[in-house]
């Protein structure tokens, strides 16, 4: 029976701590005992980088869809707004 694993991280944006977590994933996708599961709070591709890195034989879940993203984005510009700060 498999071993299962959550590995949670906020995003694959640019930088140090998801340069390592592909390192690290690398690694642990070799082990066939383990079935891992990378959960990554935003689906935004165009800013997560490290996306295409990540092993194939890792399941990817995504908390917030890339529409719910998109939207929250736009949202979070018009902060003068006083409807679109409470959707916000």
């Amino acid at each position: 029976m498999k071993k299962k694993i959550a590995i949670y991280n906020g995003q694959l944006y640019m930088g140090g701590i998801e340069r390592v977590l592909i390192n690290y994933l690398e690694k642990l996708s070799k082990e066939p005992e383990l079935d891992i599961t990378l959960i990554i709070k935003e689906n935004l591709p165009e800013k997560n980088v490290f996306f295409s890195e990540v092993p194939k034989n890792i399941k990817v879940e995504f908390i917030k869809t890339e529409e719910m993203c998109k939207k929250t984005l736009e949202l979070r510009k018009d902060k003068k707004n006083q409807f679109k700060r409470l959707q916000y």
